[in-house]
């Protein structure tokens, strides 16, 4: 109201002022636009000033952040990674401080290359947390973590990271387009490759429905696609990045039953030669792997069974 107001008066007196010839039109019309500009210039502040409490305690928790130490160290000199990715926990035991109870304790497991394992638990037991121990998020308290029988530490957590391609339950998707969402994988990947991993991943059908195709822009956090298509997006990036470790932690979580079938299809054709390490809580990723452990209570490591049907059960 005080804006319209305002306005008003201005153009009256403009008006009065372009009659005296002492202004011009084109004078006019700056004046007023000018009012205009300036409201809306002062409308957002009240606003702000309400969040601004809200900014500040957001932004003392990143400097917070950001002063934390490192969970991981680099060494000064990093080795040449290995050409056989054997995996390996020794005596492993992590908790995240010494007022935390232990999350994983003594944890022995071979894992040689090209093998395919599932890790089963209730929720909170551990398993993406031995997720993390195995790509160095944070290095364990007790025991180390090898690769081809050298700890992880020999290693920059850059040089790591090439070697796992990681499936999560939350496909991270930037407000990008299709084709840049992609080529965070492999940025510079032609549009061959493109092609085979859209393929793979069963991208096509949905692809051809869109009028910019691969230019289609996603949204903030992949709002405007669907659940499945985005872990679509996700599993097409893992085809591309053509990792030697899979690292699947829910893979298919909150997707129906056709679109899991259709994910871990796709998976079990992309994964033939490659390690696999996954996490699950439902049945229909069984059938990818060859061994299943399960995280106890207690944080220890138990073998399963060599019948896959055996452990329908837990889950």
């Amino acid at each position: 109201l005080l804006s319209q107001v305002s306005v008003l008066i201005t153009l009256i007196l403009s008006t009065l002022l372009y009659a005296e010839q002492m202004l011009s039109g084109a004078e006019v019309a700056l004046v007023i636009f000018c009012v205009m500009a300036a409201f809306e210039l002062v409308t957002p502040l009240p606003l702000a000033m309400q969040m601004l409490g809200k900014t500040q305690k957001a932004a003392q928790r990143i400097r917070q952040v950001a002063d934390m130490p490192p969970t991981t160290l680099n060494p000064l000199e990093s080795a040449a990674l290995p050409k056989q990715y054997d995996i390996g926990l020794d005596n492993v035991s992590f908790r995240y401080s010494e007022q935390h109870d232990w999350i994983l304790k003594n944890i022995n497991l071979s894992i040689p290359q090209g093998s395919k394992i599932a890790i089963i638990g209730i929720s909170g037991s551990g398993k993406t947390t031995l997720l993390h121990l195995l790509m160095r998020y944070y290095d364990p308290e007790i025991g180390q973590v090898l690769l081809n029988r050298q700890s992880l530490k020999h290693w920059h957590t850059d040089q790591l990271m090439t070697c796992f391609g990681v499936l999560s339950q939350r496909s991270q998707l930037f407000a990008a387009s299709i084709r840049e969402n992609l080529l965070i994988a492999k940025p510079e990947a032609s549009d061959k490759e493109l092609t085979t991993a859209i393929k793979a991943a069963g991208l096509e059908k949905f692809l051809s429905y869109l009028p910019e195709g691969l230019e289609t822009w996603v949204g903030e956090s992949g709002v405007k696609v669907s659940g499945g298509e985005a872990r679509r997006i996700a599993l097409a990036r893992l085809y591309l990045k053509n990792a030697p470790i899979l690292i699947l932690d829910e893979p298919t979580e909150g997707l129906d039953s056709d679109t899991e079938r259709d994910v871990f299809n796709a998976l079990s054709v992309f994964a033939n030669n490659k390690t696999v390490i996954m996490v699950t809580h439902r049945e229909a990723g069984l059938g990818l792997v060859d061994v299943v452990y399960q995280v106890e209570q207690g944080g220890t490591l138990v073998p399963g069974s060599d019948s896959l049907a055996s452990m329908k059960s837990f889950l």
